[in-house]
């Protein structure tokens, strides 16, 4: 009987390892993924400062009062137009899944 209580601590020992195993697994996966998106991310954010010093820079140029108004009505609506379009796919996407 001591033969079967070891073996099958044995089996409950190898069971815990795989799941320990499997769960440093998704762990990794995980924050390769993360790493991924958070690059992704980042260049998305570097080119849009691009661009948009590429639209502000002449304005900031010619100085004056009023500049940042002027740099604020360049900009805003930009930022705004991109944030309905993120609004819109993600009430589309719920939608989609909510039928």
């Amino acid at each position: 009987m001591r033969a079967g209580l070891a073996t099958r601590r044995a089996w409950v020992v190898a069971a815990l390892l795989v799941v320990g195993a499997l769960d440093l697994h998704s762990t990794a996966v995980g924050l390769r993924a993360h790493a991924r998106l958070r690059a992704r991310s980042l260049d998305g954010v570097r080119q849009s400062a691009l661009l948009a010093r590429a639209r502000v820079a002449p304005v900031v140029a010619a100085g004056g009062p009023e500049v940042m108004a002027r740099v604020a009505a360049i900009v805003e609506p930009r930022h705004a137009a991109s944030m309905i379009r993120a609004d819109r796919s993600v009430n589309l996407s719920y939608r989609r899944d909510s039928r």
